[in-house]
């Protein structure tokens, strides 16, 4: 059934790990998917499939498909692709980074326990650790370029928990134009992953546009600030409906949309 010996891999590899039987396996997964897992050497996916989480097993997939390269088109990030689907540093952000982290962040009490897409420590986001930064210090990440014929919809989850957190900002980039402030968010939001909904104009979107998350450090180590699962869709917020990972992950718990 399978070409370069994937049934004998996954008798060997995967179905000892995560206890499912090789015929349950090859009818979940096709044998393109099969292969990507086998070379990521992800069983975990399994496992997601198992439970019924088939979010973070399509997200997953999708990112690696793309072999690690940026992509113009791309509607949706969980972050699992290491090349963070060609989200890049930002000039202007103080030597800080944007990091991809999986599990929760070093820092006690702030930032999130696991990510939003699978809701365990095998997921990832990216976020800005604040301890030993000073009060006011940057952090800025772009996204690759978007393009649409009507308006479209900005969707995320962010992360904002701890006594010290500072401030997140969303803009969007239009070539030869300054960035235009869509969206922000000020202090601690509490420990959970909450979704945010900003429209980008019909003639924005014809001219292109990229996404800059930015984030001011506060006052103290308890700060961090995460990301997670953007998504871009075409229409306006109030009437797409967005696949959502809320029934596989009941921390998040409210929506803001920007009018």
């Amino acid at each position: 059934m399978f070409e370069f010996g994937l049934g004998e891999d996954i008798r060997r590899h995967a179905a000892p790990i995560v206890g499912v039987d090789v015929s349950v396996i090859v009818s979940q997964f096709s044998a393109a998917e099969i292969e990507l897992i086998l070379r990521m050497k992800r069983w975990d996916f399994w496992r997601e499939k198992k439970n019924g989480s088939t979010e973070c097993r399509n997200s997953v997939i999708s990112e690696y498909k793309r072999g690690y390269r940026a992509c113009k088109t791309t509607q949706f990030c969980g972050f699992e692709d290491p090349a963070i689907c060609g989200f890049e540093k930002l000039p202007g952000s103080d030597d800080l980074e944007w990091i991809r982290w999986h599990e929760a962040t070093p820092s006690a009490y702030t930032g999130p326990s696991n990510d939003h897409t699978c809701d365990n420590s095998r997921g990832y986001y990216i976020y800005v650790e604040a301890t030993k930064r000073a009060e006011g210090d940057v952090a800025k990440v772009i996204s690759p370029r978007y393009y649409g014929y009507g308006e479209q919809c900005i969707e995320f989850y962010y992360h904002m928990y701890g006594y010290h957190v500072g401030i997140l900002k969303v803009y969007t980039v239009v070539p030869r134009q300054d960035a235009v402030p869509m969206w922000r968010a000020f202090g601690n939001q509490g420990d959970v992953w909450s979704k945010a909904r900003i429209p980008v104009p019909k003639k924005e979107a014809n001219k292109g546009y990229q996404v800059v998350f930015e984030v001011t450090i506060g006052f103290g180590n308890e700060a961090d600030i995460a990301v997670d699962d953007f998504r871009v869709f075409d229409g306006s917020c109030y009437d797409v409906i967005a696949p959502s990972n809320d029934a596989t992950n009941t921390t998040t718990s409210r929506t803001t949309t920007v009018p």
